[in-house]
């Protein structure tokens, strides 16, 4: 409205258009600086989160690296510990009954059960289950699979189950894939001849879903990593999910390939059945004994078994005889006439011959202390 002199006059309606056009702006503002903001934060928590994953693949990586010296360090202790007694020889051989096959693809199959599986073998010739290989990985795993570094500003921990549920998740593992045919994979030892095996070997644990289902993967030991500051929390597998192929530079095949040429000759082997005929043609368990380690010297030395083949030897030093193994031919009296001064007659029940095997090549060994000793045990039962 214009006043008495032309000039425009200062009316409530123009207050009022300014003072929205205030609210107005104001609302924008702070709508811009809520977007800013929230996007910071957004920025933030990405950067936070990407910071937390990075830690926890690193905190995975150092304990997938000690999981998996700690399953190559139980393979090999399990078979070469000498605790009862310490005499030098292997407390855990590896026994060859003559009553199973003795192709190579089914030898390596039967080692694979007997060490990773459920079967054991029995000085009876029988079979028993067990889960002592697997206790042993679960022991290692939780004693050394203790605890990581923490990361300035963040809080890394390490899960695991108990070493008795720790042992039934391996136990589980092991049987369920003992059987597959990707499970285990032997290096240049294709015929199953000696001299030039190689004889390490590869592990494939499958941890894919069509194999294990997320309760049970879930159980194996975890990385936890913690911002101390907001106790954010996220959690990863150390084992990665799908096929994990693991390398064992342990030549126990190399042992069972040299145990076997012993074994078997065409008809001139330890276990065939022209020595059975000639230990039961003896008279005495003495003269049994001898035969038995005349005919496996020669085996020995048919076979070069003393001749050192990339490091790895018969040990002589395991043996007071410097001979490399050990016989022994089990006996039963059989009564005469009591009234006769004849002396008692024996029959061969059984006989059984223990080579031992000794790793001098430090490429092929996991532990560097001590001697590595792998045993074979030779063992017929007399028909």
């Amino acid at each position: 409205m214009k006043n008495a002199s032309g000039q425009l006059g200062f009316t409530l309606f123009t207050a009022l258009v300014a003072f929205i056009l205030i609210v107005l702006a104001m609302l924008l503002v702070q709508s811009m600086i809520s977007t800013e903001r929230s996007i910071s934060d957004v920025i933030t928590d990405i950067s936070q989160q990407e910071e937390m994953q990075a830690i926890a693949d690193l905190a995975r990586a150092d304990a997938l690296q000690v999981f998996n010296y700690n399953v190559r360090y139980s393979i090999e202790e399990f078979s070469t510990k000498d605790a009862e007694p310490q005499d030098g020889r292997p407390d855990n051989p590896y026994y060859i009954f003559a009553s199973e096959p003795k192709e190579w693809d089914m030898m390596q199959a039967e080692l694979v059960k007997d060490r990773f599986g459920v079967k054991v073998k029995s000085s009876a010739g029988g079979t028993a289950t067990t889960n002592q290989f697997a206790g042993l990985a679960a022991r290692h795993l939780i004693s050394l699979l203790q605890k990581v570094g923490d990361a300035r500003g963040y809080r890394i921990d390490l899960e695991h189950p108990e070493e008795a549920k720790m042992t039934d998740i391996l136990q589980e593992t092991f049987q369920a894939q003992a059987n597959s045919s990707e499970f285990f994979s032997v290096i240049k030892c294709d015929k199953g001849e000696y001299r030039g095996c190689v004889g390490t070997f590869y592990v494939t644990l499958d941890l894919s879903k069509e194999a294990m289902d997320d309760t049970t993967y879930e159980k194996f030991p975890l990385v936890q990593v913690e911002e101390v500051q907001t106790g954010r929390v996220i959690k990863e597998a150390i084992l990665p999910r799908g096929k994990f192929r693991l390398y064992v530079p342990v030549r126990l095949f190399k042992a069972l390939a040299g145990a076997r040429e012993a074994a078997y000759a065409n008809g001139a082997g330890i276990l065939e059945d022209d020595l059975e005929g000639a230990l039961e043609a003896e008279e005495s368990k003495v003269k049994m004994d001898e035969a038995l380690a005349e005919w496996t010297e020669q085996r020995v030395l048919a076979s070069r078994l003393r001749e050192p083949d990339d490091g790895f030897v018969l040990c002589t030093g395991c043996t007071m005889d410097k001979k490399g193994y050990e016989v022994v031919a089990l006996t039963e009296r059989i009564e005469n006439n009591p009234l006769t001064d004849e002396d008692d007659e024996v029959k061969l029940v059984s006989y059984e011959v223990k080579l031992y095997f000794e790793e001098t090549n430090e490429n092929y060994r996991v532990s560097r202390t001590g001697k590595s000793v792998y045993g074979v045990l030779l063992k017929r039962f007399a028909h």
